[in-house]
């Protein structure tokens, strides 16, 4: 019987110790809002394609663009265009929360041509916990 009671014991500090931690773990997690996740996307996404990083701008694209574009043909296509600033001006997630349009400025060198502050929308879809930049068809 007093084995019993021990064993009891032990499977409740047991148990008090696997939720202190658990506790402990989900209050050091660091939460993010929709929109918060979806600006750092945004702003990573943009700065490689200032780094002239194609090769991580296309793991921003959506999944089923890169379905249909092999990330070797992407790497193919000629750009001509050189980024060199931009600024977020606003982000609207849809009442889904699983689409968004994000509305940039940014300064575009094209050969000879400096394009200042020129306005880009930009439609990013959610595929479970991450914002995916969403290519026209």
């Amino acid at each position: 019987m007093e084995r019993l009671l021990m064993q009891k014991h032990w499977m409740l500090v047991l148990l008090m110790i696997l939720m202190m931690l658990g506790m402990s773990s989900c209050a050091t997690f660091p939460f993010r809002s929709s929109e918060e996740a979806l600006r750092s996307r945004v702003e990573e996404m943009m700065n490689a394609r200032m780094d002239d990083d194609w090769e991580k701008v296309y793991t921003y694209l959506d999944p089923a663009y890169q379905r249909r574009i092999s990330k070797k043909d992407f790497m193919n296509i000629r750009r001509e265009m050189d980024y060199t600033r931009y600024s977020i001006e606003s982000i609207e997630i849809g009442p889904s929360g699983n689409d968004a349009v994000v509305k940039v400025r940014q300064d575009v060198n094209v050969k000879i041509f400096d394009f200042k502050n020129q306005s880009e929308t930009q439609n990013w879809i959610k595929d479970g916990w991450t914002w995916y930049l969403k290519v026209a068809d």
